[in-house]
């Protein structure tokens, strides 16, 4: 039974630190869109 509670409590943690990353990662990524974005505006 609590090897079964440390498995879930691991896997949520791998869920929420996942989920935080990617949204992180989409920002990132829509940042680098609108810098290229404005340089070509610029050009």
């Amino acid at each position: 039974m609590q090897s079964n509670q440390l498995f879930t409590y691991f896997f949520r943690t791998i869920i929420s630190i996942y989920s935080q990353n990617f949204v992180l990662i989409f920002l990132i990524c829509d940042i680098i869109k609108a810098r290229k974005h404005i340089l070509l505006n610029f050009e």
